[in-house]
């Protein structure tokens, strides 16, 4: 500490002469760096001289003092009042032969003596509020011996800028060891923030007294973040007096009116100065220990009235006062969003940007580790408070502009990766969650601008933007994916561990929320993947997020050199998934349920994107232009195949706990088991390795089973959001594994130790044709644009399963064992509908109502492809209409038999018209290729066809 006496200067020998305390100030001056100069001088309860114009009045009572009412001291808190104030007596526990003897003690300084604090905050008061920091000097730059000029004979001191620092560093001893022990607080403050903070807050400027000022100020804000007390803080940002409030320190009544109101207008300081004076000292320059010290604190007290919690109460409380009547209800009508800027940022007077530069400049100075880590995590408050910021005020006049489009081109990421390698772990875990608060802010704040008047984009929940895919690269680029991530993955401490997750997770996450991310799995296992034109011919905006995820599997070297084990986050991610399998399966120590959850859904975004991009590079895999990204998501497949993470996602899937889970309820188990679901989804479409495991432990029928439980396919999903159920990912799987069999029927080198048939019927057993029967029925709302994309995504799964299923039965089916039992499912399931219905309007099994689909969606495919057909808004993302179009050809053509049923080469596409579908359900290919006991139903399914076409 730079003052050792907790309390009283009084208890230093008193031989601490006047010219220690100037060499002190000189050597200030001077910018000497030598932390050897003496601290403020002891602070002396010598009675201080008031000047008249500070003092007209008698701060107890505002009566005016005369030659009849003269000013008396009072000699706790040294500032003057009348007798009638100070009439009290008692002895004082501070040393001199003047404190031998009762002394007079004013009103509100007895009230702390009874209550047995003889020190009191207010002795630090009265200097602080009556020393004017902008008056000249004294020509001696001594204390003289004056008269108090009320005739009361008392001799007096004068207030030296000596006495403030004095003051302010005894002060901040006081604080201090409440903050170490905060029970008795509001026993001994009990001087209301707004009088003491604006009093401290004077002090800012003169760099003698600064120092200690923006101490106690960072003392007080950490107190009352222990003890929940906001009114420091924010009495920072409001305009308060800095002379006594007699309203709160005083219940007396003003007879002076005017003098009152003189005396407060004095003093009165203007709106965010002290905001201002506070940012100024995170700009001083030096690398002495007292400078570092100060900056350490002015970087606590930035901290602390950034706080989201903090700024989100104040803010809340502006609210109800501006919203409130005198009978406390609130006001309608709109709200005056230029109002509502003016008002916040006369609240918040901070100006972000330049506190930001200030704290990313401490940020990376070595000499204080202290301050390095006090700045690191003030960065995460200040992007937050950003975000805030630039989303509620995105247009109009009043619009903010946000700094976070500047951090690539300004070497802010960089700045913050290169602290990822710091020595110090608190250094490190605050640069990580800084990053992760940027790319967040970054996405939520394209969104709102690209939602305000005249934006055009994609703006849904999660989506990404462009800007938020630049920080993601420069991230990944300046190596923020690396080592250090891993080891914040493989803490034993839960919530470093969690902070690791929840940036891995921020980078890639728009994989699991945007319906582009897993949009064309199906078509990949299907015939529509030897058409498509590989990775160029469109820019879904993933790409960024893609490349993060693959950096997280096999690390950012060069295609060429081999993968470490420790640049890869896999593993870890996979150890946190295990621990909830028990230690039978491979798991150790439990980790918590929300880091599992977050774990699993990190692993389902990368699993997503390998599969992606070693299904859609596949059709051009000799092209230069996709060699190196192919060889990375290989190679990134190959250790996901070595950890084995598709058997820790069925484990997961399968395990008692997710057996028993309730689908209308959205729970963390119900969220882990969607993201084991997903996995699955990603590394059936692109490894035959776990299309074996799978097909080999039944997953076909497991699937299948938890899509066709209650809601599943109709509640919206909490990981990936209302665009897709909850059973999507599990439809999907099940029929990616019945696609890739009947792919295999058609292949001479086919090894596969499971037959196709086996998987038909597991599908059947399963109750896959129910299933189908009541999603092809369902009925498309367009007016929910969030509604038709889910049902025509369960829709284009359910023709995908069913074009399988009739494949495999046609084309591995040599006793039409299968064949038989797919349509007898079909007939029971036709029957149970009847009889459950019971409306008497014929017969309509799943064979009428899939080319009943065909014929309805035909028209609105096409209408898609020329442009014609919108829903929503302009800046939703279209619907999928395309893609249940060439589903539903895919299903009536295997329904009826033919061979164009799934392979062939380019049938449909985006150009396909409804006259190329009907030229193609009329080809001579249907019914005509296999002739057994069921041929007069392909037949009839034909001519059904050819009539609906």
């Amino acid at each position: 500490h730079w003052d050792e006496d907790p309390r009283s200067g009084s208890r230093y020998s008193r031989s601490r002469s006047h010219d220690g305390d100037r060499d002190y100030a000189m050597g200030l001056l001077r910018g000497q760096e030598n932390s050897s100069h003496p601290g403020p001088p002891p602070l002396d309860f010598s009675a201080v001289s008031v000047p008249d114009a500070l003092r007209p009045s008698c701060p107890g009572c505002w009566q005016v003092f005369s030659m009849t009412r003269r000013r008396h001291h009072c000699r706790l808190c040294g500032d003057v009042f009348c007798d009638a104030c100070s009439s009290s007596r008692t002895v004082l526990p501070l040393d001199g032969p003047e404190y031998a003897v009762p002394v007079r003690v004013c009103d509100c300084c007895m009230k702390d003596v009874n209550k047995g604090n003889y020190f009191s905050l207010r002795r630090y008061l009265t200097p602080l509020q009556l020393y004017d920091p902008d008056a000249p000097p004294s020509s001696s730059g001594k204390k003289k011996a004056v008269d108090d000029g009320a005739g009361s004979g008392e001799k007096t001191k004068e207030i030296t800028i000596h006495t403030v620092a004095a003051s302010l560093s005894s002060l901040s001893v006081d604080v201090e060891s409440m903050v170490l022990d905060p029970t008795s607080f509001q026993e001994k403050i009990t001087i209301p923030a707004s009088i003491l903070v604006p009093a401290i807050g004077r002090h800012l400027k003169q760099r003698l007294t600064a120092e200690y000022a923006i101490r106690v100020l960072a003392s007080l804000l950490m107190l009352g973040n222990v003890v929940g007390d906001e009114s420091f803080a924010l009495a920072i940002y409001e305009e308060r007096g800095g002379l006594n409030d007699s309203e709160s320190m005083n219940s007396a009544t003003s007879a002076d009116e005017e003098g009152r109101n003189r005396t407060s207008t004095l003093e009165r300081m203007k709106a965010g100065e002290m905001v201002n004076d506070i940012l100024a000292i995170l700009e001083w320059s030096g690398s002495d220990s007292r400078t570092l010290s100060a900056l350490e604190q002015a970087t606590k007290v930035v901290f602390y009235i950034t706080e989201p919690n903090f700024i989100a109460s104040a803010i809340s409380n502006l609210d109800s006062h501006r919203n409130g009547g005198e009978d406390g209800q609130n006001s309608d009508g709109p709200v005056d969003m230029d109002a509502l800027a003016n008002d916040e940022m006369d609240l918040l007077q901070i100006d972000i940007h330049r506190a930001f530069r200030s704290m990313l400049d401490h940020a990376t100075t070595s000499a204080s580790p202290s301050l390095q880590r006090w700045a690191t995590a003030s960065l995460r408050h200040l992007i937050t408070e950003d975000q805030r910021r630039a989303c509620v005020f995105s247009s109009g006049p009043s619009r903010y502009i946000s700094f976070t489009s500047q951090l690539v081109s300004s070497g802010g990421v960089m700045i913050l990766c290169s602290l990822l390698g710091a020595d110090d772990a608190d250094i490190r875990a605050h640069a990580t969650s800084a990053l992760e608060a940027i790319v967040i802010a970054t996405r939520e704040i394209g969104m709102a601008v690209n939602k305000s008047p005249g934006k055009k984009g994609f703006y849904r929940a999660g989506r990404g933007t462009k800007d938020d895919s630049a920080i993601v690269d420069a991230i990944v680029s300046n190596g923020g994916c690396g080592n250090t991530l891993v080891h914040l993955l493989i803490s034993a401490d839960e919530s470093v561990a969690m902070m690791g997750c929840a940036f891995a997770s921020a980078l890639i996450s728009p994989l699991l929320t945007d319906p582009r991310g897993s949009g064309r799995t199906l078509q990949f296992c299907s015939s529509s993947a030897a058409s498509g034109m590989g990775l160029d011919s469109k820019d879904d905006g993933l790409a960024s997020y893609r490349n993060a995820a693959l950096v997280l599997v096999v690390g950012s070297g060069s295609d060429d050199v081999a993968i470490r084990s420790d640049a890869s986050c896999l593993p870890a991610l996979i150890q946190i998934l295990k621990s909830g399998l028990g230690q039978s399966w491979g798991g150790h120590s439990t980790r918590s349920m929300k880091l599992q959850v977050m774990a699993g859904e990190c692993l389902a975004a990368i699993s997503l994107a390998v599969g992606h991009i070693v299904c859609e590079t596949a059709v051009n895999a000799s092209h230069s232009m996709y060699g190196p990204l192919r060889r990375k998501a290989v190679r990134a497949l190959e250790v996901m195949e070595q950890e084995q993470i598709y058997d820790v996602a069925f484990r997961i899937v399968t395990s008692a706990s997710s057996s028993s889970l309730d689908a209308s309820r959205n729970t963390p188990q119900s969220r882990l088991r969607e993201a084991a679901g997903l996995i699955i989804l990603a590394c059936a479409s692109c490894s035959s390795e776990c299309a074996s495991y799978l097909i080999s432990n039944r997953a076909v029928s497991e699937l299948v089973a938890i899509a066709g439980e209650s809601r599943m396919l109709t509640s919206s999903s909490a990981l990936r959001g209302d665009w897709a159920s909850r059973g999507l990912c599990f439809l999907e799987a099940s029929t990616t594994l019945l696609l890739q069999a009947w792919k295999n029927t058609r292949r001479d080198d086919d090894t596969s130790s499971t037959s196709p048939l086996s998987l038909l019927l597991e599908a059947l057993d399963a109750g896959a044709v129910g299933i189908a029967s009541r999603v092809v029925k369902w009925k498309v709302e367009l007016h929910n644009h969030d509604k038709a994309y889910s049902n025509i995504r369960v829709k284009t799964a359910v023709c995908f399963m069913l074009s399988a299923m009739f494949g495999i039965a046609r084309d591995d089916d040599q006793n039409a064992v299968g064949t038989s039992r797919l349509y007898n499912a079909i007939d029971a399931d036709c029957a149970a509908a009847l009889a459950y219905e019971n409306h008497g309007k014929g017969r309509s099994d799943l064979i009428a109502s899939t080319i009943a689909l065909l014929k309805a969606t035909a028209p609105y495919a096409q209408r898609f492809a020329n442009g014609n057909l919108t829903t929503g808004t302009s800046d939703d993302e279209p619907l999928p209409m395309m893609d249940l179009s060439e589903a539903c050809f895919l299903a009536v053509g295997s329904i009826c038999g033919a061979i164009t049923g799934c392979f062939a080469s380019g049938t449909i596409g985006s150009s396909t018209s409804c006259n190329d579908l009907h030229m193609v359900l009329k080809s001579s290919d249907f019914g005509a290729l296999k002739s057994d006991k069921h041929s007069h139903l392909r037949r009839d399914a034909s001519v059904m066809a050819g009539e609906a076409g």
